[in-house]
Order: structure tokens, then sequence, then C-alpha cells
């Protein structure tokens, strides 16, 4: 681009020439603009100072010219598609280096939202334009609500055996229900068998592995209490078998916004000392790990079950002592100026989620609930119903996948007769109903038989029970 001199030298019958010109090489049209980049995609809200800081991007564009090489000294245009909250950005317009790239810096503003940057070639026609992709202004503080925890197995077979895994899967987002930026650290703790300790977000998930060993947490047997099995556990505690997992991160308190201005004001107090949409309680205590799965920390309290006297809590800001609720809000999206509703020294806080995970037994047991008698007696043709509860010995569920199958030596079973146990840790055993129908007697001979049924771990251990009586007449 720009002048080119051009020189010619020739000999002619021993004559030297020369000669030399000047061209002007005019620039390729420009052709295109196409986005390149945004760093960091999130941004936290003005004031805010979220996980990694940024309240800025830096978006950079490209621009090349028809035969797709990058145009040097060409001036582009900038614009957002909103400025809510005060969102800004500089300069408002920029020149291509010679790589052909060019920038813009976009500042957040105070309240969360989707950004998108708009860049046009100045002065083309038709216009060159193109945007950035998504930038999200939001916190990137992990809230309460928005933490959830599950295991991929809550039953495994592990009460008998050492070295089962199971998965452990914790997935947190901040206020505005947006995905916590990648790294964000969740530490983990348990009372029985033992866990890894942490792991770091991606894409607002991360896991680690549960494995099945010593300490088992021993508690109420069904043998010992003369107990049978049945849906709901009665046995009362300690529960056996029960294994509390508890997860932790930095984050922040939630709050009700009550007029979406995404911050929290002193008209919100009195909603904000009660639970949010999903029952839990948005004034937080300090985080601690329920053994026996009553909600409070500290057996002594007025109200608590036995067996918490082993509980622990995590000392979040290590004074050696469990700290209850403060009665105020403690986060980053205070109203600006604050209110005495919020914290002045706490900004943060643990987080936290909790699941149990039973350590399923390998053998079942079983109790008839129907015919009470243990007899089916079925005139010919007509149909009886069998019901069972069946637990493990800690009147818990049985291993996930473990099936139970009813088989009749007289008459049939009509409908399903074989049963898989579903992913389950709820305290109790399970109910299982057949419906056995009868034969026709046509010798005056009453026939008899039996209801037998089989449970079959997935770890290959097999419990068979007959407990009812069949008479057809």
């Amino acid at each position: 681009v720009g002048d080119d001199s051009i020189n010619v030298t020739a000999n002619a019958g021993g004559v030297n020439l020369s000669a030399s010109a000047t061209v002007n090489v005019l620039s390729a049209d420009v052709g295109s603009i196409e986005f390149v980049s945004a760093t960091p995609e999130n941004i936290a809200i003005q004031g805010a100072g979220g996980i990694g800081g940024s309240e800025s991007s830096t978006v950079v564009f490209r621009v090349r010219d028809v035969n797709g090489n990058p145009v040097n000294g060409q001036l582009v245009d900038f614009s957002l598609n909103t400025q809510v909250g005060g969102i800004s950005f500089t300069p408002s317009q920029a020149t291509t280096n010679t790589e052909g790239l060019v920038q813009s810096v976009v500042n957040s503003g105070t309240v969360a939202t989707t950004v998108r940057v708009t860049a046009s070639v100045n002065g083309s026609d038709p216009l060159i334009i193109t945007q950035s992709s998504q930038l999200v202004v939001s916190t990137g503080i992990p809230d309460q609500n928005s933490f959830s925890l599950s295991a991929e197995t809550l039953n495994p077979e592990a009460w008998n055996t050492d070295g089962v895994a199971v998965n452990v899967t914790a997935r947190l987002a901040d206020h505005f229900n947006n995905p916590v930026p990648d790294g964000t650290a969740v530490t983990f703790f348990t009372e029985g068998g033992s866990i890894q300790p942490s792991c770091t977000t991606v894409g607002g998930t991360c896991s680690v592995v549960w494995t099945s060993q010593e300490p088992r947490p021993t508690g109420q047997t069904l043998a010992g209490n003369g107990h049978a099995p049945e849906q709901s556990n009665t046995m009362g505690q300690p529960y056996g078998g029960r294994v509390t997992i508890l997860a932790t991160a930095i984050g922040e308190e939630s709050f009700p916004d009550l007029n979406g201005n995404g911050r929290f004001d002193s008209s919100e107090m009195t909603a904000f000392l009660g639970t949010g949409i999903s029952g839990r309680l948005y004034d937080l205590e300090e985080a601690f790990n329920d053994f026996n799965e009553d909600g409070i920390y500290n057996p002594a309290v007025s109200g608590g079950e036995t067996a918490g006297e082993l509980e622990e809590f995590v000392d979040f800001n290590g004074n050696a002592a469990f700290d209850g609720k403060d009665g105020l809000y403690n986060g980053v999206l205070c109203s600006v100026p604050a209110h005495a509703g919020c914290s002045s020294t706490r900004k943060s806080t643990n987080v936290r989620a909790q699941l149990v995970l039973v350590m399923s037994g390998s053998g079942a047991n079983l109790a008839l609930n129907s015919p009470a008698s243990g007899t089916l007696t079925l005139n010919g043709e007509e149909t009886g119903i069998v019901s069972v509860t069946i637990a493990d010995l800690h009147g818990q569920p049985m291993p996930k996948g473990t099936t139970v199958k009813f088989t009749a030596t007289v008459g049939s079973i009509v409908g399903p007769s074989s049963f898989t146990w579903a992913n389950d840790s709820h305290n109790g055993g399970q109910q299982f109903s057949v419906a056995v129908k009868g034969v026709k007697i046509t010798d005056g001979i009453p026939k008899n038989g039996l209801v037998m049924v089989e449970v079959a771990t997935p770890g290959g251990i097999v419990s068979a029970f007959t407990p009812v009586s069949i008479i057809i007449n």
C-alpha cells in the first residue's frame, strides 16, 4: 500500500540503459470485521469485587480486507447494546494496528446483566459491522440458595465392602443464578468413609469421590431391637449406616430482592429474617456436619435430637466457637448507601449444602405386611395381594440396583413380579406388593404352595424368604 518504486536496467549493444518509475499501490477494500476475544467474559458488578475482582473486560476485534489480510490504520466505531446500571466503555473509536486488531474496554455497572459490544468500520457503505460474544455482569460470588449437592449413588453397597466409590457433585451459582467463575473452590467433609477434600469449579460445577471405608456410623439394628423393617424407621437415634456429606464454599448470604433492583434494601429486612422459596434460611449460622439430621448444632439445644454429640462445625471466623445467626446480611449486594441491616464487617460467609448417603448392608431383612396371617387363601381364580417391606440391617434402604423377585409355586403372579431398588437414602425400607392369582380347581382338592421372595444385591449377595403360604380352594 502506498508508493512503490520500479527500477529497470538493460544492456543494448554495449550501452547500459536504465529507467525508473513510481507506482502508487492502493489498499484493498475493507472486507470484514470479526470478533476476536473478550477477556474476561464474566465481570463483577461495580463495587462488588467478586471472585477474580475484575470489573472490566477488554473486547478485541480484527478488520480484514477483501483478500483476508489484516487492515492497518482503519478507524472502528464501538457501541453497547445496553447501558443499564451505568455500564460504560472506552474508547468509542479506535484505530487498527498492523495486525488489524482494535479494542475497547467495557466497565461494569451496578446491575447484573448481559451486554454485547457492537463494532463497525467507520465510513463503510454498506455498513460493515459485527458483535462480540455475550459478556456477563454479575457478582461471581456463590450465594446460599444457589448451592446444591448430589451423589451419583445415594445407597451404595458399602456397609460390608471397602473401596466402593461414589461421585459427589457440587453446583454453585451467584445471587443472579449465574454460574460462579471457573476455579471457585469447594471443600468437603464427612463423618463416614473418606472423601476427597476439595475441587474447583468449571462451568459452575465440580466433583469429588467418596469412598467406603472406616469409620462406619454404627447405630440401631433390626436384630438388636427385635424390630421389623418398616418404610419409615422408628427405631430412633443413632441411625446406623447413614453418612452426612457437607460441602462449603466462601460466598454470601442470599436475600429476598422484592423490588428487583439487585440490592438488599431496608424494606426487605423482615423477609430476610425468614426463609426463601426453597425453604432455606437467608440469615446463616456457621456451617456444621449434621450427623443426626435434626437441623440443629449441639444436642444441648432445646429440641435437638440425641446422637449429635460429635457434630463438628466449620469455624469461618476462627474464634473457636460456634456462631449462630447475626441478624444481618453478610454479602456484597447491600443497598448504596448501606442500611443498618447490612453487616459492616462481614461481607462473606460459608455457603453450604449437605446430603445423606447410606452405607447399605448386603443382607436383606423382610417383614410381611399382608396377608397378616401369613396364609393367602384364594377361591379358584380369584386374586389376592402379597405385600412385604424390605430393609438392610439398620432398617435402611438396600443398595441401589438390588433386585426383589417374587415367585409363586402355585397359581401365578399377575403383573410385575420383579423390582429394582432405586437411588434412595430415605430413613427406612421399601414396600413391595404383587398380585397372586389362583387357579380353577376341577378335582375338588385344594392346592397348596408358597410365595417366595429373592433379594439380590449388585454385589451378588442373595437373601431368600418364603413369607406366605398359598391355599387355593
